[in-house]
């Protein structure tokens, strides 16, 4: 009986086997932050929706975040920079279909 309540635990609280939502594991788990702010699809009042937006938008706004100046960083600087530019081109051709 432990071991299946354990079991159920685990899966029930495992973040891959939630992030098969709207916010896909099939990028393991590269998107799911971006819900916090940028919500799911079809909300409101949010930073900005990012579904449907044109890949190299997604990919020269995200790359200019990493790469602006002392001056003028927010939170999305310090976000930016833990992508690499693959991790940036999959997450904009992710954004880009989920119209």
């Amino acid at each position: 009986m432990k071991n299946i309540f354990f079991l159920s635990f685990l899966v029930t609280c495992n973040p891959t086997i939630h992030a098969a939502g709207p916010y896909g594991s099939d990028l393991g788990g590269l998107t799911l932050p971006c819900a916090t702010c940028h919500g799911l699809p079809g909300e409101k009042n949010n930073a900005m929706n990012l579904y449907g937006i044109k890949e190299e938008i997604f990919f020269d706004k995200f790359k200019s975040f990493q790469l602006r100046s002392d001056k003028d960083r927010g939170v999305m600087h310090y976000i930016s920079r833990a992508y690499s530019d693959d991790d940036i081109r999959r997450m904009a051709t992710y954004f880009a279909e989920k119209q």
